[in-house]
């Protein structure tokens, strides 16, 4: 918790939320996103990939890979996100050069 040298008067302030930090109804906070991705054999997508969710402070309920020679199949499911996060997740991903191919599906 942040405070500031209004504590003195027991007065604190929060930390700011990105709007990206907040769902807008308890129906979307319980929505599924399954992020289907095909990209590159390549040891740095799927954490860059990880990195788009730990930006927004949110841990996939799942994710599995499946590795083939040339390339590799990443599967992600999460929560706690709204219908345009998740489209503009998929976008971002899509805009990866180790990714071939992004289906979101919920």
């Amino acid at each position: 918790m942040l405070t500031t040298q209004a504590a003195h008067k027991n007065e604190t302030l929060t930390p700011l939320q990105s709007s990206f930090d907040t769902v807008d109804s308890a129906a979307e906070q319980n929505r599924y996103f399954c992020f289907q991705i095909k990209a590159a054999h390549d040891p740095q997508t799927m954490l860059r990939l990880l990195g788009l969710f730990a930006q927004r402070n949110i841990v996939p309920l799942t994710i599995s890979c499946q590795a083939y020679v040339e390339t590799q199949d990443v599967r992600l499911v999460a929560t706690g996100l709204s219908k345009k996060d998740a489209q503009i997740i998929a976008a971002k991903m899509t805009a990866m050069v180790t990714v071939i191919d992004v289906n979101l599906t919920d």
